[in-house]
């Protein structure tokens, strides 16, 4: 059960980062228009 939880912690974190990347390459794409 503990492991099950830490394991979706670890993905929300990882999908957080990637939404965080996508959301800068988005700003810059904009920026750079």
């Amino acid at each position: 059960m503990l492991a099950a939880r830490t394991r979706r912690s670890h993905q929300d974190l990882l999908a957080e980062a990637i939404a965080e990347l996508v959301a800068k390459y988005d700003a810059k794409q904009q920026f750079g228009r």
